[in-house]
């Protein structure tokens, strides 16, 4: 009855060879081919194909980086902030002392650390700023008991300036 020919549903595969396996190893494996003819608006293809080996484990390269003691760095920042701080009234002498103790703790820490720790630096910045500013406070007291440095005059000359 029907002398119209039969169209196959899909592509004739016989004799056909079967696609290659996909590439073994580490990255990214480019998208598969697009289908045979084309196709409508079919991708591209891709231009690099595979993007490389991920990075090794443990980060992108470089050297460890070495734990700090935070003792060390505190005792730079309390050394540093004691220094003003003597100006008032003196505010900063318990800095200055608590920069000293930690300085001291913290540079034996990192020399008992074997190198581990690198940050001897701060250390040694917490512990010349707070005496510094120890220092600084006995100057202000010796010019305050000589004579030379009047506390109440110089508290009337502040008040002054700031009421004008």
């Amino acid at each position: 009855m029907s002398d119209t020919p039969s169209i196959p549903s899909g592509p004739d595969n016989s004799g056909s060879t079967p696609p290659p396996p996909p590439p073994t190893g580490g990255g990214y494996n480019a998208p598969p081919p697009p289908p045979a003819g084309g196709g409508y608006n079919a991708p591209p293809p891709p231009s690099g194909g595979d993007y490389g080996a991920p990075p090794p484990a443990g980060g992108y390269g470089g050297q460890p980086v070495n734990p700090q003691n935070k003792k060390a760095l505190w005792s730079m920042i309390l050394g540093i902030a004691s220094i003003p701080l003597v100006f008032c009234c003196y505010f900063g002498v318990p800095l200055a002392i608590a920069g000293i103790v930690l300085s001291v703790i913290s540079k034996g820490e990192i020399e008992r650390s074997g190198g581990v720790q690198t940050n001897g630096g701060n250390a040694k910045v917490g512990l010349i700023t707070s005496i510094v500013a120890l220092a600084l406070v006995v100057l202000l007291i010796i010019l305050a008991v000589s004579g030379v440095l009047d506390p109440s005059e110089w508290a009337r000359q502040m008040e002054g300036q700031s009421g004008s």
